[in-house]
């Protein structure tokens, strides 16, 4: 993942982020941790159409993307506005 240096910051203020963590264990961490943050997942699937995927964390997102082969872009979504945390 290339993380922004917007992300870079996000993901230190959370506090929880982590590369550390793989697989199961991940994924179990991520979906019980809420930071209190909506990061929306954009990407395309095999078939060619545009999909999104919501997490309240990077920590959370991170995860999700590396789940998720399509997911090509994340964005902090604040007030109405979007700005990019990372993108693969």
């Amino acid at each position: 993942m290339n993380f922004t240096e917007y992300g870079k910051a996000l993901a230190a203020a959370e506090g929880r982020f982590t590369t550390a963590s793989q697989g199961a264990t991940a994924s179990m961490e991520a979906t019980v941790y809420d930071a209190g943050t909506v990061i929306l997942l954009t990407g395309k699937d095999a078939s060619g159409r545009s999909f999104r995927r919501t997490a309240h964390s990077v920590f959370g997102a991170y995860v999700t993307a590396q789940s998720l082969w399509g997911i090509r872009r994340a964005w902090h979504v604040k007030d109405g506005h979007r700005r990019l945390v990372f993108t693969r």
